[in-house]
């Protein structure tokens, strides 16, 4: 079953997708980026993995794609601050935007890894607070195979 996609007016959600995600907790798939650019992204993503693969790290490579990777990969930071993801969190939470954490969550195809539904404001140690979101963007298409 394929989810319609949520159109964008101008960059925004509209009053009844606000609602939507009030009442849900949730709100997809909204299509930020273009399939080129998405492709182009995975593709620098994969050179600093290769590139980084070879070079003797302090840690393993994949602790640096995980929170926050926006302090330590310029790409990372890059998406983090890209005006058309932040204009639909805007819409959710008001213009007072703090980004926390940026990270990687890579999910190989072809393995047995599975992350069920679950809140991620528990992984956090922040307490239970108002206006908080997580915006996902995925990289590559992905199903239930």
């Amino acid at each position: 079953m394929k989810q319609e996609t949520i159109e964008l007016s101008n960059g925004k959600l509209s009053k009844s997708r606000i609602k939507q995600y009030e009442d849900d907790g949730f709100l997809f798939p909204i299509n930020i980026l273009k399939c080129n650019e998405a492709l182009n992204l995975r593709s620098e993503l994969e050179d600093i993995e290769e590139k980084y693969s070879k070079i003797k790290l302090p840690k393993p490579l994949n602790s640096y794609k995980r929170g926050p990777a926006n302090a330590v990969i310029p790409l990372v930071a890059n998406l983090a601050k890209d005006d058309r993801i932040l204009d639909v969190v805007e819409c959710i939470i008001g213009s007072n935007i703090l980004v926390w954490a940026a990270e990687f969550f890579i999910k190989e195809k072809k393995t047995d890894n599975i992350v069920g539904m679950h809140q991620d404001l528990t992984y956090w140690c922040m307490g239970e607070t108002s206006g908080q979101v997580t915006a996902w963007l995925a990289l590559s298409d992905s199903n239930k195979n």
